[in-house]
Protein backbone atom coordinates (compact mmCIF):
# COMPACT_ATOMS: atom_id res chain seq x y z
CA UNK A 1 0.00 0.00 0.00
CA UNK A 2 1.61 3.34 -1.06
CA UNK A 3 1.15 6.45 0.69
CA UNK A 4 0.62 9.94 -0.69
CA UNK A 5 2.29 11.49 2.19
CA UNK A 6 5.53 14.19 1.04
CA UNK A 7 8.99 12.40 1.48
CA UNK A 8 11.68 14.93 2.84
CA UNK A 9 14.42 13.58 0.87
CA UNK A 10 12.93 12.89 -2.31
CA UNK A 11 12.02 16.56 -2.26
CA UNK A 12 15.36 17.45 -1.59
CA UNK A 13 16.40 14.88 -4.63
CA UNK A 14 14.55 17.03 -6.81
CA UNK A 15 15.80 19.96 -5.80
CA UNK A 16 19.09 18.63 -6.32
CA UNK A 17 18.59 18.22 -10.01
CA UNK A 18 17.27 21.16 -10.32
CA UNK A 19 20.46 22.55 -9.21
CA UNK A 20 22.37 20.12 -11.45
CA UNK A 21 20.51 21.15 -14.91
CA UNK A 22 21.49 25.01 -13.99
CA UNK A 23 25.28 24.13 -13.36
CA UNK A 24 25.80 22.23 -15.77
CA UNK A 25 23.80 24.70 -18.28
CA UNK A 26 25.65 27.97 -16.49
CA UNK A 27 28.77 26.36 -17.27
CA UNK A 28 28.30 25.47 -21.02
CA UNK A 29 26.97 28.62 -22.22
CA UNK A 30 28.94 30.93 -19.95
CA UNK A 31 32.56 29.13 -20.96
CA UNK A 32 32.98 27.04 -18.15
CA UNK A 33 33.19 24.04 -20.20
CA UNK A 34 37.08 23.09 -18.50
CA UNK A 35 34.80 22.41 -15.55
CA UNK A 36 32.50 20.16 -16.75
CA UNK A 37 35.75 17.75 -17.88
CA UNK A 38 36.71 17.34 -13.69
CA UNK A 39 35.92 14.72 -12.17
CA UNK A 40 33.74 16.13 -10.16
CA UNK A 41 31.85 18.05 -13.06
CA UNK A 42 31.49 13.76 -15.04
CA UNK A 43 30.34 12.76 -11.84
CA UNK A 44 27.28 15.40 -11.50
CA UNK A 45 26.72 15.00 -15.09
CA UNK A 46 26.58 11.23 -14.54
CA UNK A 47 23.53 11.28 -11.76
CA UNK A 48 21.47 14.57 -13.30
CA UNK A 49 18.95 12.93 -15.96
CA UNK A 50 19.21 9.60 -14.57
CA UNK A 51 18.13 11.19 -10.71
CA UNK A 52 15.21 13.06 -12.55
CA UNK A 53 13.88 10.35 -13.98
CA UNK A 54 13.87 8.09 -11.15
CA UNK A 55 12.21 10.93 -8.73
CA UNK A 56 9.92 10.85 -11.54
CA UNK A 57 8.85 7.30 -11.69
CA UNK A 58 9.45 7.56 -8.00
CA UNK A 59 6.24 10.16 -8.17
CA UNK A 60 4.25 8.59 -10.62
CA UNK A 61 3.57 5.78 -8.98
CA UNK A 62 0.40 5.62 -7.33
CA UNK A 63 -2.51 2.92 -5.93
CA UNK A 64 -5.81 3.42 -7.89
CA UNK A 65 -8.52 1.63 -10.01
CA UNK A 66 -7.62 2.25 -13.79
CA UNK A 67 -10.56 3.02 -15.86
CA UNK A 68 -10.45 4.65 -19.43
CA UNK A 69 -11.88 7.76 -18.30
CA UNK A 70 -8.86 8.14 -15.82
CA UNK A 71 -6.15 6.87 -18.37
CA UNK A 72 -7.91 10.00 -20.50
CA UNK A 73 -7.85 12.31 -17.36
CA UNK A 74 -4.10 11.98 -16.69
CA UNK A 75 -2.64 11.55 -19.69
CA UNK A 76 -4.74 15.17 -20.70
CA UNK A 77 -3.58 16.45 -17.50
CA UNK A 78 -0.10 15.32 -18.57
CA UNK A 79 -0.21 16.88 -21.45
CA UNK A 80 -1.38 20.20 -20.38
CA UNK A 81 2.04 20.41 -18.08
CA UNK A 82 4.32 19.18 -19.68
CA UNK A 83 3.71 19.85 -23.94
CA UNK A 84 1.59 23.01 -24.27
CA UNK A 85 4.55 24.66 -22.47
CA UNK A 86 7.27 23.03 -24.58
CA UNK A 87 5.55 24.02 -27.69
CA UNK A 88 4.91 27.42 -26.57
CA UNK A 89 8.71 27.97 -25.29
CA UNK A 90 10.27 25.92 -28.16
CA UNK A 91 8.50 28.48 -30.76
CA UNK A 92 9.55 31.35 -28.49
CA UNK A 93 13.30 30.13 -28.68
CA UNK A 94 13.34 29.41 -32.06
CA UNK A 95 11.67 33.07 -33.42
CA UNK A 96 13.73 34.82 -31.36
CA UNK A 97 17.01 33.17 -31.72
CA UNK A 98 16.99 30.92 -34.87
CA UNK A 99 14.87 33.39 -36.70
CA UNK A 100 12.20 30.60 -37.32
CA UNK A 101 8.80 29.76 -36.49
CA UNK A 102 8.73 25.95 -35.65
CA UNK A 103 8.91 23.78 -33.33
CA UNK A 104 12.71 23.28 -32.35
CA UNK A 105 12.35 20.30 -29.54
CA UNK A 106 15.90 19.64 -28.91
CA UNK A 107 16.29 22.16 -26.26
CA UNK A 108 13.33 21.03 -24.35
CA UNK A 109 13.81 17.28 -24.81
CA UNK A 110 12.82 15.98 -21.47
CA UNK A 111 9.50 17.24 -21.10
CA UNK A 112 8.44 15.49 -24.18
CA UNK A 113 10.31 12.14 -23.31
CA UNK A 114 9.05 12.26 -19.80
CA UNK A 115 5.55 12.51 -21.23
CA UNK A 116 6.31 9.39 -23.48
CA UNK A 117 6.86 7.54 -20.22
CA UNK A 118 4.01 8.86 -18.44
CA UNK A 119 2.01 7.45 -21.17
CA UNK A 120 3.67 4.16 -21.42
CA UNK A 121 3.29 3.68 -17.55
CA UNK A 122 -0.45 4.48 -18.00
CA UNK A 123 -1.39 2.60 -20.92
CA UNK A 124 0.50 -0.38 -19.18
CA UNK A 125 -1.45 0.23 -15.99
CA UNK A 126 -4.80 0.20 -17.73
CA UNK A 127 -3.63 -2.79 -19.65
CA UNK A 128 -2.85 -4.75 -16.17
CA UNK A 129 -5.50 -3.43 -13.83
CA UNK A 130 -4.80 -4.60 -10.36
CA UNK A 131 -2.08 -7.44 -11.53
CA UNK A 132 1.11 -5.89 -10.37
CA UNK A 133 3.19 -9.09 -11.41
CA UNK A 134 1.92 -8.37 -15.16
CA UNK A 135 2.29 -4.89 -15.06
CA UNK A 136 5.65 -4.81 -13.60
CA UNK A 137 6.60 -7.46 -15.83
CA UNK A 138 5.86 -5.32 -18.91
CA UNK A 139 7.79 -2.13 -17.20
CA UNK A 140 10.22 -4.11 -16.64
CA UNK A 141 10.26 -5.84 -20.14
CA UNK A 142 10.15 -2.43 -21.81
CA UNK A 143 13.13 -1.01 -20.36
CA UNK A 144 15.14 -4.09 -20.80
CA UNK A 145 14.05 -3.76 -24.55
CA UNK A 146 15.16 0.36 -24.53
CA UNK A 147 18.71 -0.50 -23.20
CA UNK A 148 19.13 -3.09 -25.83
CA UNK A 149 17.83 -0.72 -28.34
CA UNK A 150 19.98 2.52 -27.43
CA UNK A 151 23.18 1.78 -29.22
CA UNK A 152 21.44 0.49 -32.54
CA UNK A 153 19.89 3.41 -33.53
CA UNK A 154 16.43 1.96 -34.59
CA UNK A 155 14.11 4.35 -36.16
CA UNK A 156 17.06 6.99 -36.98
CA UNK A 157 16.02 7.38 -40.39
CA UNK A 158 12.24 8.86 -39.50
CA UNK A 159 11.75 12.33 -38.76
CA UNK A 160 9.78 11.18 -35.49
CA UNK A 161 12.50 9.52 -34.42
CA UNK A 162 14.37 12.33 -33.42
CA UNK A 163 11.68 14.98 -33.33
CA UNK A 164 10.22 12.79 -30.29
CA UNK A 165 13.79 12.08 -28.52
CA UNK A 166 13.47 8.45 -28.93
CA UNK A 167 16.70 7.53 -28.26
CA UNK A 168 16.39 8.93 -25.32
CA UNK A 169 13.35 7.08 -24.61
CA UNK A 170 15.52 4.34 -24.57
CA UNK A 171 18.18 5.33 -22.49
CA UNK A 172 16.46 6.52 -19.67
CA UNK A 173 13.21 4.70 -19.56
CA UNK A 174 14.86 2.10 -17.26
CA UNK A 175 15.46 5.09 -14.92
CA UNK A 176 11.63 5.82 -14.65
CA UNK A 177 10.69 2.21 -14.31
CA UNK A 178 13.08 1.72 -11.39
CA UNK A 179 11.79 4.44 -9.29
CA UNK A 180 8.30 3.27 -9.60
CA UNK A 181 9.21 -0.37 -8.61
CA UNK A 182 11.19 1.72 -5.44
CA UNK A 183 7.64 3.56 -4.93
CA UNK A 184 5.56 0.03 -4.80
CA UNK A 185 8.14 -1.89 -2.61
CA UNK A 186 9.25 1.81 -0.53
CA UNK A 187 9.57 -0.29 2.69
CA UNK A 188 12.31 -2.34 1.00
CA UNK A 189 13.94 0.73 -0.18
CA UNK A 190 14.09 2.40 3.11
CA UNK A 191 15.92 -0.58 4.97
CA UNK A 192 18.36 -0.04 2.05
CA UNK A 193 18.75 3.51 2.45
CA UNK A 194 19.42 3.28 6.10
CA UNK A 195 21.90 0.31 5.55
CA UNK A 196 25.38 2.14 6.02
CA UNK A 197 27.14 -0.84 4.15
CA UNK A 198 24.62 -0.36 1.46
CA UNK A 199 25.17 3.27 0.96
CA UNK A 200 29.26 3.02 1.45
CA UNK A 201 28.97 -0.25 -2.00
CA UNK A 202 26.73 2.19 -3.72
CA UNK A 203 29.51 5.32 -3.41
CA UNK A 204 32.00 3.02 -4.28
CA UNK A 205 30.55 1.64 -7.52
CA UNK A 206 29.46 4.68 -8.43
CA UNK A 207 33.33 6.64 -8.31
CA UNK A 208 34.68 2.76 -9.71
CA UNK A 209 31.78 3.87 -12.66
CA UNK A 210 33.01 7.54 -13.16
CA UNK A 211 37.17 6.55 -13.07
CA UNK A 212 36.06 3.64 -15.38
CA UNK A 213 34.42 6.27 -17.91
CA UNK A 214 37.59 8.74 -17.85
CA UNK A 215 39.63 5.81 -18.79
CA UNK A 216 37.55 4.28 -21.56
Amino acid sequence: MTTNKRIEYIDALRGLTMTLVVYQHINTYMGGKAILNTAIGEALLAIRMPLFFFISGFIAYKTMEWTPKLFTQLLFKKAKIQLIPTMVFSLIYTTAFLDKTEIYTSRYWFTIVLFIFFFLFYTISLISKEQVLLKNTLLVTLALAGIACTPLDIGAIWSFYNELCIWKVFKYFNYFVIGILARQYYPTLQKLVNNSYTNAASIVIFVVSILFLRTT
